[in-house]
């Protein structure tokens, strides 16, 4: 899989994780903890989410995927986090630790273009509260939505806001 014209991490920081190091999305972590999937597509809308990434044999840096479980109709799930830590308790001892920090629409064209290759998202997969949603359904609370403000969210009061009268049943705590 390759990323889309824009390499991921571009324009973003890119760095590697370290023990005890703790960048992320403090909403994007409530959210989950709360299992609320308004805010989880509000976090992930306007902050950003930790990416795990790769270098390629030919040395370019590109979105990391991992293989689906087994009996998947699809061959790979993408793995996205809260924090750096989250991301490192997923590592565990995996020699490439690098990422980046994006905001969830820069995903998109990612998410479109290998839509027919991705068998689910996953939110924290190492816990403390993982979820997952087809990647569709990413793709549809990473649109713009009614009411959506970035200045309110960075003035610290759009995280707060009531859910949206559009529900959707589609996530789901990870199981196995």
């Amino acid at each position: 899989m390759t990323g889309d014209e824009r390499a991921p991490g571009e324009g973003d920081d890119i760095g590697s994780v370290a023990p005890g190091s703790e960048l992320g999305s403090e909403p994007l972590a409530r959210a989950l903890a709360a299992q609320q999937p308004e805010a989880i597509g509000r976090a992930l809308r306007h902050d950003v989410v930790v990416v795990p990434l790769m270098t390629t044999p030919e040395g370019e840096t590109q979105l990391r995927v991992f293989e689906a479980p087994e009996g998947s109709a699809r061959p790979y799930e993408v793995c996205l986090f809260s924090s750096t830590a989250t991301l490192a308790a997923f590592l565990a001892d995996a020699p490439e630790r690098r990422f980046a920090l994006q905001r969830g629409p820069t995903l998109v064209g990612f998410l479109e273009q290998h839509l027919a290759a991705i068998e689910r998202v996953v939110f924290d997969p190492a816990g403390p509260h993982p979820m997952t949603a087809t990647p569709e359904d990413v793709l549809l609370v990473l649109a713009p939505q009614p009411g959506d403000d970035d200045v309110a969210w960075v003035a610290g009061g759009a995280d707060a806001e009531p859910p949206s009268e559009r529900r959707r049943p589609w996530w789901r705590r990870r199981r196995g």
